[in-house]
C-alpha cells in the first residue's frame, strides 16, 4: 500500500503506525507457509493504542490489542515490537484453540512462554520490550536460567520464563526457522 501515514497517524509518537506495521508483519509470518500457516487470524485486528490515564501495560482477547499511553512508568508501549508481537501471539493462540486452552495457571505460564518466545524470536533478540519501561532499562532478559520445577512460583509470567528461556536456548543452537517449525509450534 502506499499510504502518507503523516496526514492519517495523529497519535502521540504514531503508534497507529507502528502498530499497523508490526501487527501485519507478524501476521504475515504466521501465515507464511510451510510450518507456519495460521490463518485463525485472517480478519482485520483491532489495536487499541492510549489505553487508561494511569495504567502501564497490554492485553489482548482475540479479537483487539489494547496499549496503553504513556505513563510516568513508561512510554506508550505500541511503541514496542516485542509487546505488539507477544499480544498478537496471545491473539493467534485464543484463534487456534479459543476456550479450549490448558486451564489454571500451568496453561497461562505457556501462553505467556509462547508470546514471549515468538516476541524475541522475530526480534532476534533475547531482551523484551527494553526500550519502553522506565524503571526497566534493559527489559527481561529472557536468555535466563530458570529450571522446572525449581523456579515455578505460581505467577504466569514468571513461569512462563522457564519455557521461553528454553525455547531460546533451542533457538540459538537450532536456528529460529527450525527451531519454530520442529519446537514451538508442536507446543501450539
Amino acid at each position: 500500500y502506499n499510504v502518507n501515514w503523516s496526514s492519517y497517524d495523529l497519535s502521540y509518537q504514531k503508534e497507529e503506525s507502528n502498530a499497523y506495521y508490526h501487527i501485519n508483519l507478524l501476521h504475515d509470518y504466521f501465515n507464511s507457509g510451510n510450518a507456519l500457516n495460521f490463518n485463525e487470524l485472517n480478519f482485520v485486528s483491532k489495536a487499541n493504542v492510549a489505553y487508561g490515564p494511569n495504567y502501564c501495560g497490554a492485553f489482548s482477547n482475540g479479537i483487539a490489542i489494547t496499549f496503553s499511553r504513556p505513563t510516568q512508568y513508561c512510554n506508550s508501549l505500541a511503541l514496542s515490537s516485542d509487546i505488539i508481537y507477544h499480544e498478537y501471539t496471545h491473539n493467534l493462540i485464543y484463534g487456534v484453540y479459543g476456550n479450549t486452552w490448558i486451564p489454571g495457571a500451568e496453561g497461562g505460564a505457556l501462553n505467556e512462554a509462547l508470546a514471549d518466545y515468538f516476541a524475541i524470536s522475530t526480534n532476534n533478540n533475547a531482551l523484551f520490550a527494553e526500550e519502553v519501561y522506565y524503571n526497566a532499562p534493559q527489559g527481561r532478559n529472557l536468555d535466563d536460567n530458570y529450571y522446572y520445577p525449581i523456579d515455578l512460583t505460581g505467577g504466569v509470567h514468571q513461569d512462563g520464563y522457564i519455557l521461553s528461556g528454553a525455547l531460546w536456548d533451542t533457538r540459538k543452537t537450532l536456528g529460529r526457522n527450525f527451531n519454530n517449525a520442529l519446537n514451538v509450534l508442536e507446543a501450539m
